[in-house]
């Protein structure tokens, strides 16, 4: 079952058989991304699977190899994403830590402003990659009119991310770009 990607879509798709009487049962394994459904004899299992596809999860059979294929490379790219998503972190602490000793020593507007645009960079693979995860699974939730996890990480990357941009390009110091590159990256991390 591709799509789950937390722990409310876990508990979604756990919870199917309350919402369709032909299923009776539907356990999740999490780390395989693999659901084992019960269902009545007589439902074809394209309705089955319609069902689940209704909620925005898309659903391959379990022996397929192309699906261990998948799995394998999803993976891959997880760790990739988060891998970036730390870097980035790290980078975007060195500058925002420089900003924070020039404003206890004094330090130019200019050089704030050309700061903060730098932290924009630097974040930027964060909010637009490594994220990527997150606005997919809040695009998910918005097509299905329901709220998850992935809506309110995704909408607070976004805006944190485009009202620091602003302030940096106003010459304000107050930006939160390292704030959302730690957002992401421990999310990420802890998926």
């Amino acid at each position: 079952l591709e799509g789950v990607t937390c722990s409310a879509c876990a508990w979604l798709v756990e919870r199917v058989p309350t919402a369709d009487s032909r299923l009776r049962r539907a356990d999740l394994d999490f780390g395989r991304s693999s659901v084992r459904v019960v269902y009545d004899a007589g439902t074809p299992l394209s309705e089955v699977a319609g069902v689940f596809r209704s909620l925005g999860f898309r659903p391959r059979p379990g022996d397929d190899p192309e699906m261990a294929r998948l799995r394998r490379d999803d993976r891959r790219l997880w760790v990739l994403r988060t891998a970036v998503a730390f870097a980035c972190m790290m980078a975007s602490m060195h500058v925002a830590v420089s900003l924070y000793a020039g404003l206890l020593e004094g330090i130019s507007p200019e050089i704030v402003r050309e700061m903060g645009l730098a932290l924009g960079v630097v974040v930027a693979p964060v909010v637009f990659w490594s994220s990527i995860p997150f606005h997919r699974g809040a695009w998910q939730a918005v097509k299905t009119r329901r709220l998850s996890l992935d809506l309110l990480v995704s909408v607070s990357i976004l805006v944190g991310y485009f009202a620091s941009l602003r302030n940096a390009w106003m010459g304000v110091n107050e930006t939160y770009f390292d704030s959302v590159a730690m957002l992401a990256s421990f999310l990420l991390g802890g998926r």
